[in-house]
């Protein structure tokens, strides 16, 4: 879409904050599925589990918990920032 729209200076900006948000977001979400849960995190995850089940449930449940706010909080940053919202000047 920033191809499309001709956007890339929008990095470049910091009232696109949520921009970055998004993108760290989406860096986030790719690295630790498609690097760190095949090499390391399943394998750490069974052991973890293996242990102390709720324990190893309850930190996978707080990550998600983080990513999900993150995640809201940049959709929410894009809705009022594309209507005229700007929190950074």
């Amino acid at each position: 879409m920033l191809e499309s729209m001709n956007a890339w200076e929008w990095y470049q900006d910091l009232q696109f904050w949520w921009l970055h948000l998004m993108t760290f977001i989406w860096i986030v979400f790719t690295v630790v599925l498609f690097v760190l849960e095949p090499l390391i995190l399943h394998r750490w995850f069974m052991q973890q589990a293996t242990r102390d089940s709720d324990k190893a449930f309850a930190l996978i449940h707080k990550m998600h918990k983080v990513l999900l706010t993150l995640s809201l909080l940049a959709v929410a940053g894009a809705v009022a920032g594309v209507h005229g919202l700007r929190i950074v000047q």
